[in-house]
């Protein structure tokens, strides 16, 4: 995989958090391969197996817990906020968008304020096109309007905004990246994967109107490589 080079010869230090996730692995494996210093954020309980040989720090915190969050940005160069709970998670109802709540949005704004703490320091966070809720029109872009419905959808615009926020008041320096369906090796609950399992066995399940909608899709390695590049370029503040 090609991976953005870093300026000079600087061996920078990146925070990745979920970095056991299917993104955050491949983040952190690319950044292990460029020559980058990773430090990882991660539970008490996380299995840090997959990516053993590829991280240099461990912070152990729990982004719902401010307290264990101190020092985790501590002379780092960029985080890479890649955690969250997922569709999925938690089944649906008012309990649901509470548990979303306090882990996408609450977390995420907690440790956008520990990144506050250190002027200069890039914030990648990586949201989805779940945020923008279920497009009403063929093409969207990053100013069509935000209709999320569900709980997941709707903590992430919250998460999108909180960081918003604390970038228009605070001046936290934070690009929100936005991937639609990700593809690649190693997803672990991939709706492409069984779809490619039904099709080997040679079934093709016909879903009537839904034959019809189109999904746009993004390899890992194209959006690993979007992220790294994040978070060195782009408008702060902006949505991509």
């Amino acid at each position: 995989m090609a991976t953005t080079k870093k300026k000079g010869n600087k061996r920078r230090t990146v925070l990745v958090t979920g970095a056991t996730g299917f993104v955050g692995r491949h983040v952190v494996r690319a950044l292990h391969e460029r020559g980058d210093r990773v430090r990882v954020l991660s539970r008490a309980t996380s299995d840090l197996s997959p990516i053993r040989d590829a991280f240099d720090e461990r912070h152990v915190g729990d982004l719902s817990d401010p307290a264990s969050l101190v020092g985790v940005c501590d002379g780092g160069d960029a985080v890479v906020h890649s955690a969250c709970a997922v569709a999925g998670t938690f089944d649906a109802g008012r309990a649901a968008l509470e548990a979303f709540m306090a882990v996408n949005r609450d977390g995420t704004a907690n440790l956008a304020r520990e990144v506050l703490k250190h002027p200069g320091l890039r914030m990648v966070h990586v949201s989805s096109t779940a945020a923008m809720g279920t497009p009403t029109a063929p093409v969207v872009n990053e100013d069509s309007p935000c209709n999320p419905t569900t709980p997941y959808q709707r903590s992430k615009r919250a998460a999108e905004e909180a960081l918003l926020d604390l970038h228009a008041n605070q001046g936290l320096d934070v690009v929100i990246v936005r991937p639609c369906v990700i593809a690649g090796a190693g997803k672990d609950r991939s709706e492409l994967r069984q779809l490619f399992r039904l099709v080997k066995r040679g079934v093709f399940p016909a879903i009537g109107d839904a034959l019809r909608v189109q999904k746009p899709l993004i390899h890992i390695d194209d959006l690993v490589q979007a992220l790294l590049l994040a978070t060195e370029k782009g408008r702060s503040g902006g949505i991509y």
